[in-house]
């Protein structure tokens, strides 16, 4: 069975789904750091001055900073992947030919 030769995606298609990976890794990478580095502030905030109030303050910054970075570096992942898909168009699958069962 003879496969069909795989559809090469136009220049401009690849050039946007390229921009699209880039824009996507800096918004993922920068957004993902700063929160990595917030939660690791909060769990030494945490770590410094024990108690409930501590533990407390903590989890409120563990959350806010959740929402807040993590929904970027989500948008910056779908942003990479969108791109992946725009610059690497899927191949159609093959037809089917009466022979091919015969």
């Amino acid at each position: 069975m003879t496969g069909l030769p795989p559809e090469r995606p136009r220049p401009v298609d690849r050039f946007f789904g390229w921009l699209l990976i880039a824009v996507g890794a800096l918004l993922a990478l920068l957004c993902g750091a700063c929160t990595l580095t917030l939660w690791g502030v909060a769990i030494y905030g945490m770590l410094q001055t024990p108690g409930a109030d501590a533990l407390g303050a903590a989890a409120n910054l563990f959350f806010l900073v959740a929402f807040i970075g993590g929904v970027p570096t989500v948008g910056g992942v779908l942003l990479i992947w969108a791109g992946w898909r725009v610059g690497h168009p899927k191949r159609p699958a093959p037809k089917a030919t009466p022979d091919t069962f015969g």
